[in-house]
Order: C-alpha cells, then sequence, then structure tokens
C-alpha cells in the first residue's frame, strides 16, 4: 500500500490478518482428500507410476513442506508393493513433525529392505553429522559416497564428515571432488573454507592461503557470520607459518574487529546474556 497518509497504511496491515484464518485453513484440511483418484496417465507401468508419486512425495516434503499430504503418497506407495521408498517418505514426514525415533526407525527399516538405497543412507548420514554424531554419520555417508561417487551433494556431506573426524587429506580429496562434480549446477560456498582450515592442518600452507582467501572475498559479499571471524584467525595462523608476520597481524585484527561487531550487536538484544570469553566456535556448515 503506497498511499502517503500513515491511518490508512495502518489500517490496511490490520486487515491482512485474514490471510491467517485458522479455522478457514482446518476447514480445508478437513476436506482434503487423497490426491491420487484425481490424476490420471502418470504411469503406464507400476514402476512409472511408483516414480511419479515418489517425486511428487519429495515435493510435498521440500517445497509444500506438507507431511500429511507425502503421508498419503507415501500409503499408495506402499500399496504400488514400493516398501523402501513408502518408508523412507514415512521417516521424513515424522522427521518434519518432530518424532525423531520414529524417523530414524523408518529410515533404518529402508536400509533393511534396500541396504543401497541412497536416499535411506543420506537420511541417516546427515542426520548423524548434523546433530555431531561424526562417527555414526561415517557408517552411512561413507557407504553412499562409495555407491554414489558421481552425486556432488553426497560427496560434499561426506567431506563436511570427514573433516569433524579430523581425517583431512580425505576431506579434502572429497570436497574437491564435490566441487569439480558440481561444476556450475551447485553451489558449496563453505568448501574452501573447509579445504583452506584441513589444508593448513596439514601444513599445506599454500594451498591453505589461496583456499581461505578465496572463501573471505566470496564471504565478504555475504551477510557475515561467525565462520569468517575463524577464517580470519586461520589465515592469520597460516601467514604465520609462511613468515608474513605483516599479513597475519592484519588478519588477527581483522577478526578482532568482526567479533566485536558480532558482540555489540548480541548485546542490543533484548535480554541477551553477557558474551562469553575466548573464540566463538565454528557453527557447522549448513545442508
Amino acid at each position: 500500500n503506497d498511499d502517503d497518509p500513515a491511518p490508512v497504511e495502518a489500517a490496511s496491515v490490520r486487515d491482512l490478518r485474514v490471510h491467517q484464518n485458522g479455522a478457514l485453513l482446518a476447514s480445508i484440511n478437513g476436506a482434503w482428500s487423497p490426491i491420487l483418484p484425481f490424476i490420471t496417465n502418470y504411469g503406464a507401468l507400476p514402476r512409472e507410476r511408483a516414480d511419479f508419486l515418489y517425486d511428487l512425495a519429495k515435493s510435498y516434503l521440500g517445497f509444500a513442506e506438507d507431511p500429511l499430504r507425502a503421508r498419503d503418497l507415501a500409503r499408495d506407495l506402499a500399496g504400488l508393493g514400493e516398501i523402501a521408498r513408502a518408508r523412507w517418505v514415512t521417516g521424513e514426514c515424522l522427521f518434519q513433525q518432530g518424532d525423531i525415533d520414529g524417523a530414524l526407525g523408518e529410515w533404518h527399516a529402508v536400509l533393511d529392505v534396500d541396504p543401497g538405497s541412497l536416499d535411506g543412507l543420506f537420511s541417516l548420514g546427515t542426520y548423524y553429522l548434523d546433530t555431531r554424531d561424526y562417527w555414526k554419520a561415517d557408517r552411512y555417508l561413507a557407504r553412499a559416497a562409495r555407491r554414489f561417487g558421481d552425486t556432488p551433494v553426497v560427496r560434499y556431506h561426506h567431506g563436511r564428515n570427514l573433516f569433524h573426524l579430523e581425517r583431512y587429506r580425505e576431506a579434502v580429496a572429497e570436497l574437491q571432488a564435490a566441487l569439480r562434480l558440481a561444476g556450475e549446477k551447485e553451489s558449496y560456498p563453505l568448501i574452501p573454507y573447509l579445504v583452506g582450515v584441513a589444508s593448513h592442518k596439514l601444513k599445506r600452507e599454500a594451498e591453505a592461503r589461496q583456499s581461505l582467501e578465496a572463501y573471505l572475498k566470496w564471504a565478504y559479499t555475504q551477510p557475515l557470520t561467525r565462520i569468517e571471524v575463524d577464517a580470519h584467525q586461520k589465515l592469520a595462523e597460516v601467514y604465520d607459518g609462511m613468515g608474513m608476520r605483516f599479513q597475519a597481524h592484519r588478519e588477527r585484527q581483522k577478526a578482532d574487529d568482526l567479533l566485536r561487531r558480532f558482540s555489540a550487536a548480541a548485546a542490543q538484544q533484548p535480554g541477551a546474556a553477557p558474551p562469553a570469553p575466548g573464540p566463538p566456535a565454528m557453527a557447522p556448515p549448513s545442508q
């Protein structure tokens, strides 16, 4: 609403409450029926119909974030004999609804039916990776990487997990493979940071410098995070190892300045606790 008078704008904003009509949404949900009776020509063979329904379920789980509708399709997949796929969809539905134990049980059941299921291996592997149980994550992500080595996202998350396991040489190889396979189709901007830190741990300082400088160049085109503080600190250590003392001092200054900015912003938040002493912990990279 671009009317100049403030009272008009305020009144129009108040009327937006009609878009949050819980009773209307409840009525729509109550009238919902499964979609399968309404679609035709979605496959001549059972396998083709299963492929279509599986992709549709993933759309409900992803774009629509609608586990209830996806659960209907899981039942339809089971009716077509696609037990592994049905249980994977059910697991994802339960996960989105907050039933973690139920989701894990379904994903394990997927692997009982189909030990080579990419979706089963990936869901379990990334769950344990994101909950920082890296040894357990390796059990699934390593299998996925061996079986589906041409899939960039699999190699990327396997590389992330190897990084956290401090298997740095393997991590660098996996992360670089993910970047090479992705090409221009997918973006993994945290790879240079992870490769830079891993290379520094391996005393490969030239490679570490190149990767960390590339990461920071990208990072400063984005909203900054505390990972950049760590990147500056690690790059300072790399410069020290290469005898570049002035550059190292400058990187530490940048890290300190950035940390002060984050601490000041946090202190301005209502009810904010005093900042903890010491350097920030590195947040796990997102999927």
